[in-house]
């Protein structure tokens, strides 16, 4: 089981660092359940000012999982939405639970960004828009207590981009690029943490 727990960190540690992905797109928040038995259903969720995201679930027999999520984010100049659906397994290995997600997700970002002109003071005003779709895998490795939970998780997307839009704003002249199929592969290590009970918990 260390073994395990040893190749799996130092995958993650790899693979983060040979990973890239499109500047535009803006992570979604994993699922991760650590279900250890049939019939659970989860939810889990937070929200503020720019916008909120949520995750719901639920355990089927054979060790079998079924869960779906959405993001909303609009601020000032930028907005993020996405929605994912994932199939996926758990089991328990001695103190720890492993959980094997396969998904498809669906979205559309329009970003906004100030860069600075190379020996000036001026900048240029850039606008990515498009609409993007994603298949992602993600394996999750964590522990239950009485009183809280905690582990480590890995997911891989490879997101395309459609009709995706760049406009270039610079001083009196703007210019726009347009590609109509962009690719890019992001890698997601991560911690997660909490506290509470079977039913509430708080985290991370």
């Amino acid at each position: 089981m260390q073994a395990f727990v040893k190749y799996f960190i130092m995958c993650g540690i790899a693979l983060s660092v040979a990973g890239c992905f499109p500047d535009s797109y803006m992570p979604t928040n994993p699922s991760i359940n650590l279900t250890q038995k049939p019939g659970q259903v989860w939810g889990t969720g937070y929200g503020g000012r720019t916008g909120f995201h949520g995750n719901v679930g639920v355990s089927l027999p054979h060790g079998l999982q079924l869960g779906a999520s959405v993001t909303s984010l609009d601020r000032e100049e930028d907005s993020f939405h996405a929605r994912e659906f994932m199939f996926g397994y758990y089991d328990s290995l001695d103190v720890f639970i492993v959980e094997l997600y396969g998904g498809v997700g669906t979205g559309e970002v329009n970003s906004y960004e100030m860069n600075d002109k190379p020996y000036s003071s001026d900048k240029t005003k850039n606008r990515t828009k498009g609409d993007f779709t994603k298949y992602f895998g993600q394996v999750t490795l964590g522990g239950k207590g009485k009183h809280g939970y905690y582990g480590v998780y890995m997911r891989a997307s490879s997101i395309t981009y459609n009709s995706l839009k760049l406009s270039i704003e610079d001083g009196n002249s703007l210019t726009e690029v347009y590609n109509a199929r962009t690719y890019g592969m992001l890698w997601e290590p991560g911690f997660f943490c909490g506290i509470g009970n079977e039913n509430i918990t708080f985290g991370m």
